[in-house]
């Protein structure tokens, strides 16, 4: 537990410096709230714009494999 909180700092950085964060992704990352979430999706739902939907949940699937 002692190590958590700088490993922690340290790989968000990382990832937020090399780009590794897409700007869809509203999880684990400060001042994005599921609410913010929702709003988008209704939003490029009802915009038509339904590929960046499917991108959307298929890069988070492809995070977690």
């Amino acid at each position: 537990k002692i190590l958590m909180k700088p490993v922690h700092n340290r790989l968000y950085d990382y990832l937020l410096v090399n780009n590794f964060l897409s700007p869809i992704q509203f999880g684990f990352q400060p001042g994005r709230k599921t609410t913010q979430a929702l709003v988008s999706v209704v939003d490029r739902i009802s915009n038509n714009n339904h590929l960046s939907i499917i991108k959307m949940f298929m890069g988070r699937n492809n995070l977690w494999k």
